[in-house]
């Protein structure tokens, strides 16, 4: 079995980041919205993790938006969720290299 060449390994890392980040904002999210208003005002909060989920979804509703029909995003929902965190990955992990090679002084 050959290794896996380490910028993909940094990408996998970072979307499997995403990805629980993603999860955590969403249980978080439910969670929140689940507490009476009357018991503790949590809209501020609540509006909050809102925003964070939506830039995390972001690439992967922009594309769920150029397919046709809706039944297509019931088939696509779980690849449509693993790329956008494999973009959010790649994103992440060449980011992280050109600031690293900048540091280093490598052009």
């Amino acid at each position: 079995m050959e290794k896996i060449p380490p910028f993909l390994r940094r990408i996998l890392f970072w979307a499997l980041i995403h990805a629980g980040l993603l999860i955590m904002a969403k249980l978080t999210l439910f969670l929140l919205s689940s507490i009476p208003p009357k018991a503790v005002n949590l809209d501020a909060l609540i509006l909050i993790v809102f925003r964070v989920e939506e830039v995390l979804v972001q690439p992967g509703r922009a594309f769920a938006s150029v397919l046709p029909g809706e039944r297509a995003l019931g088939l696509l929902k779980w690849p449509i969720a693993l790329g956008n965190s494999m973009l959010w990955g790649l994103g992440i992990a060449a980011v992280s290299r050109i600031r690293r090679s900048k540091s280093a002084g490598i052009s």
